[in-house]
């Protein structure tokens, strides 16, 4: 979808999206993102993002997940702190109930 013109604002443009500030920042920051590899599959996020931070992105569940970058599992305590780099190589596990 294409911006459109907000009726009785001079100037401002409206996106027809659910998060378009978000999506607006994104475009002007799109050259300001990294890559990671999350359980195989390449994710773009902002430099310097924590662990925390990827989690909220991913719309992780708050409990039941562990989470190894470089082969390394990471305590959930250290996750605010933790910052991921370029390239880093993600593997999240989900618990699962049953047997």
């Amino acid at each position: 979808p294409s911006p459109t013109k907000s009726p009785g604002v001079s100037g401002i443009i409206a996106f027809p999206f659910k998060h378009a500030l978000c999506i607006y920042f994104q475009l002007i920051y799109s050259d300001r993102t990294m890559k990671v590899q999350v359980n195989n599959k390449e994710v773009e996020m902002s430099p310097d993002s924590t662990l925390t931070q990827l989690t909220a992105q991913l719309e992780l569940p708050v409990q039941g997940i562990a989470i190894a970058v470089n082969n390394k599992m990471i305590p959930r305590i250290e996750w605010e702190c933790f910052i991921l780099h370029e390239n880093d190589n993600l593997v999240i596990i989900k618990a699962a109930c049953g047997g």
